[in-house]
């Protein structure tokens, strides 16, 4: 199993935040890999190499590479490899699958995937728009936009001067060309002759509460510096919910959006917990959290899985609800936040990858840890049988 680290493309490593202990206990062969992040993996530019704007999955690609031609020496199994990754590494591993089926490179170099909360913006950006929008801006402002050689000129660049460049800028593999001729969702639902890969056994899933993770975020700031900053009223409430929406394409009713996640009575999925209360402070933050949820995970994620049923692919998804699941930002700073984050963001990788130890010092109960065996049974059958319903017929699974 080889595990994708997510991070928005941005941040993050295949470092020591990853335990795969329990998983090696299983009998599978971990590896995890770093990829080029930011503007150095994904700066998608006129004037630059083939793969521009993804040089960060040709990491991966490569990582890939180097597993089909070593993993042996390792006790693995170069014809029984699954990627499994998280968020932008979710992404990753169905960029890795468009790229298999469009015959640019990844094919052959895995036979399983997991993609966990990674079904987010499958339409990904047009090599065009991003060397416009994202490209071009970045390389006048580090002074190459009339270099002869723009790739040469901006090798020649400080990294910190690089890392000024990015900002808080965010980064989505770019289609149409190389690696990635067509986009997720074109290989997805067939259209414009791509395709997906044939014989390559999906698992797919997402987290109850996703969007609150990112709201977290933005209030750890204010916590920090003394001041909290939770959404206040109905008013920043729907501006929020405006701004969230305002680049889809579909021209959807954010003010309409709004206010059926606000109203909800709890007899539907659209938020928990139900928010209909007007006395409690957390219903703003509760419902925008469940409308990001919706909209760049869960609806996606539906999606895709009928996309690939329809093509006769073998795709298993699952859901993860666990509402109490421990937080990963400690004591410090979990008590200060105006919200419960539930089953946000992130919170599942936990369950699969970290040891017994380390989910007990975060405040894991007996039954949390549990649900943790039992996910790495499930992660573990489905790599090597591309089916994760376990051996002791208690939770039959289909497809």
């Amino acid at each position: 199993m080889v595990w994708i680290h997510g991070g928005a493309f941005i941040t993050g490593s295949g470092g020591a935040s990853y335990e795969p202990s329990r998983l090696v206990e299983q009998g599978i062969v971990v590896v995890t890999m770093n990829y080029r992040l930011g503007l150095l993996g994904f700066l998608p530019a006129a004037g630059l190499p083939e793969g521009n704007g993804h040089f960060g999955l040709l990491d991966q690609q490569l990582a890939l590479k180097w597993v089909r031609d070593n993993i042996e020496a390792f006790g693995g199994d170069k014809d029984n490899v699954t990627i499994f990754g998280e968020s932008a590494g979710g992404h990753s591993v169905l960029s890795q699958l468009v790229s298999a089926g469009a015959g640019t490179g990844s094919e052959g170099l895995f036979h399983k995937a997991i993609v966990q909360s990674g079904a987010y913006q499958p339409t990904q950006i047009p090599q065009a728009i991003g060397e416009a929008m994202i490209g071009a801006p970045v390389v006048t402002a580090l002074g190459c936009d009339s270099a002869p050689d723009v790739a040469a000129c901006l090798r020649d660049v400080s990294t910190a001067d690089m890392l000024d460049a990015q900002g808080d800028m965010w980064f989505n593999p770019t289609w149409g060309q190389g690696m990635l001729p067509h986009s997720i969702q074109h290989a997805l639902d067939g259209t414009g002759g791509a395709a997906f890969p044939q014989g390559v056994a999906i698992m797919t899933g997402h987290n109850l509460n996703e969007g609150r993770l990112f709201l977290a975020l933005d209030e750890i700031p204010g916590i920090m510096a003394g001041t909290p900053n939770p959404i206040a009223d109905q008013a920043e409430y729907e501006l929020k919910v405006a701004t969230l929406l305002a680049t889809d394409p579909r021209g959807i009713d954010a003010k309409q959006v709004a206010d059926d996640y606000l109203t909800s009575d709890g007899s539907g999925p659209l938020t928990t917990p139900p928010v209909s209360d007007s006395t409690d402070p957390a219903r703003f933050t509760y419902a925008l959290a469940s409308i990001q949820t919706s909209w760049q995970f869960a609806c996606n994620q539906l999606d895709q899985i009928a996309y690939l049923a329809a093509q006769n692919v073998d795709a298993y998804g699952y859901w993860f609800t666990d509402e109490n699941a421990p937080s990963l930002f400690g004591p410090q700073l979990t008590p200060f936040l105006s919200f419960d984050l539930g089953a946000a963001h992130a919170l599942e990788i936990q369950y699969v990858l970290n040891s017994e130890e380390t989910m007990r010092s975060r405040g894991a109960t007996d039954e949390q840890i549990a649900l943790s065996e039992r996910m790495i049974g499930h992660w573990a059958q489905f790599a090597r049988y591309g089916n994760p319903a376990l051996d002791d017929g208690t939770a039959a699974w289909p497809s």
